[in-house]
């Protein structure tokens, strides 16, 4: 849905963490497939399926990797996603992440 998703209010610099969410705990199927995660990421068998709360689920993806401006990782530490720009963005420009489906 390209007019949608989150937009920067001004320019932000590679290496910003753009915000620290929490997440819901879902089941494995169903409305919220498009928007969910696995947990932690990067495993073979992830723990659990979760759907991050903040802007989490509304950056909008992008099919090649490569043209993401936005990246998370999963803290395991504190059980936060965290998400973070991984090159500069300018102002009005849309932030775009990667599902990694």
């Amino acid at each position: 849905m390209e007019g949608y998703g989150v937009f920067a209010k001004e320019d932000i610099k590679s290496g910003e963490v753009l915000e620290e969410c929490h997440y819901i705990e879902v089941g494995s199927d169903g409305d919220v497939d498009r928007y969910k995660f696995n947990w932690p990421r990067g495993t073979e068998n992830p723990e659990k399926v979760v759907l991050p709360l903040g802007f989490g689920s509304i950056y909008n993806t992008v099919i090649n990797e490569d043209e993401k401006t936005v990246d998370w990782k999963t803290d395991l530490n504190n059980d936060i996603f965290i998400f973070y720009t991984i090159k500069n963005i300018k102002k009005d420009e849309e932030m775009l992440t990667y599902y990694d489906y």
